[in-house]
């Protein structure tokens, strides 16, 4: 589970979108509920491999989506990670 990445977006049309694109090259992806903690407007996340980053960013950039954020699940919540 530990190499293991969440990626939050700030809409539910962008989830949705990355996820689609996401399948396109490949790569599984696995929705999930998120917690509501994390301030977003979609209640989702999208679980990938951490060796996907670099498709991920990819297509961050090509499409302009509102990224919140790269998360992994530490042993109490989800936490913000920084992967540049």
């Amino acid at each position: 589970m530990n190499d293991m990445i969440f990626l939050v977006y700030n809409t539910t049309h962008e989830t949705l979108k990355a996820e689609s694109l996401l399948r396109d090259r490949m790569i599984k992806v696995r929705p999930i509920i998120k917690p509501v903690k994390i301030k977003s407007s979609c209640g989702m996340a999208l679980q990938v491999k951490k060796d996907t980053i670099p498709v991920v960013l990819e297509i961050n950039d090509n499409e302009d989506f509102t990224f919140i954020g790269f998360f992994v699940k530490g042993s109490q919540h989800w936490e913000k990670v920084d992967v540049l």
